[in-house]
């Protein structure tokens, strides 16, 4: 037990300066758009990812908005700069298309999609839930009883999350077969709350007191 006391005092020590504070990490951001609600609607879906996203280091503890720039402050260390990255940059745009029909343009986007969510099904294999609009239930209830035995792609932004075969017809409310990448949790944390509206930047990640 005082093994135990004295690792964990070491750790608190290392997570702690030389003046007492808590170490802390700053990342400022840079929106494309200077509109004052596209970029209050940008650090709202910002917010929302980092939270998601390993939550224990990424709640942010301090924020600002400077013009088109966002300002935030985390406790602690920090995952690398390329998860930050991923996760400020990205739009997050979700699209899905049929893979011999490319030129028509996407089924549905992220504007169909009333909820999506990444969970186990009842066998143990992680996919996506998905719920579309009623609208964009019609069309794919039409797109996949055409287009049984095809294969059907699903994007976010330019990245392939996994690609199916249409085994049946399905409209509003379906299951996509888990994505075929290894950063799942970042993904989702972007694609979960909807598509940014301006284009994000990363401007600077660094040490904060």
């Amino acid at each position: 037990m005082r093994r135990l006391i004295t690792a964990i005092t070491l750790l608190v020590l290392l997570a702690t300066n030389a003046f007492g504070e808590e170490s802390q990490r700053v990342v400022e951001l840079r929106v494309s758009s200077t509109d004052p609600e596209v970029i209050a609607l940008t650090d709202q879906l910002l917010r929302s990812r980092f939270d998601m996203f390993n939550s224990a280091t990424l709640t942010p503890i301090a924020s600002e908005r400077d013009g088109a720039r966002l300002i935030y402050t985390f406790p602690g260390e920090l995952p690398d700069s390329g998860s930050i990255k991923f996760l400020a940059e990205s739009i997050g745009l979700v699209t899905m298309t049929l893979e011999d029909s490319p030129d028509a343009g996407p089924v549905i986007t992220s504007h169909d999609i009333e909820t999506i969510d990444l969970r186990l099904d009842s066998f143990g294999s992680e996919g996506f839930f998905i719920v579309l609009s009623p609208a964009a239930g019609d069309v794919m209830l039409r797109t996949s009883t055409e287009n049984i035995g095809k294969r059907m792609i699903m994007k976010v932004d330019d990245t392939v999350l996994t690609e199916a075969t249409i085994r049946g017809a399905f409209a509003r409310e379906f299951r996509v077969a888990g994505p075929n990448i290894d950063n799942t949790e970042s993904v989702y944390a972007v694609i979960r709350f909807g598509p940014l509206p301006a284009a994000v930047e990363l401007v600077s990640f660094r040490d904060g007191t």
